[in-house]
């Protein structure tokens, strides 16, 4: 049985690279709880290390149509980018190009989320405990 999640689940993630954005992501896609996304590094958001490399020949290991962020719709990259007329499924495109794609749907997940997801920019160095505010 699946649980939707009630109006007082909250969960944080640690960390906005691929898999923190991706969590945050899915989290929002299939009914899960309210959710606050922390970065520290504002240029590596939904990018993380390996999608914000500096240098733009710095490919993909594996073709676009092989790329798609959702396992549930596996041409979903190769759409997104064929809309932007940069590449096709046999493309191997810049990680760069792939860290925009991922900041793209991260965007947009937040603006359809109607404040469901949040982003902090911060750092974690303790635990996270309840405060009459919030969250601490």
């Amino acid at each position: 049985m699946t649980r939707i999640a009630g109006p007082d689940d909250h969960v944080v993630i640690v960390g906005g690279g691929f898999s923190g954005t991706l969590l945050a992501i899915n989290l929002m896609r299939h009914g899960g709880p309210r959710a606050t996304l922390v970065e520290r590094r504002q240029r590596q958001l939904a990018r993380g290390v390996a999608y914000s490399a500096a240098h733009p020949s710095h490919l993909l290991n594996v073709r676009a149509g092989n790329m798609s962020a959702l396992p549930d719709d596996p041409n979903h990259f190769v759409r997104w980018l064929e809309a932007r007329g940069d590449g096709d499924r046999k493309t191997f495109v810049p990680r760069t190009t792939y860290g925009l794609y991922l900041r793209e749907m991260l965007d947009a997940t937040i603006a359809q989320s109607a404040g469901r997801l949040v982003l902090a920019q911060g750092e974690c160095v303790r635990s996270i405990s309840p405060a009459p505010t919030g969250l601490r």
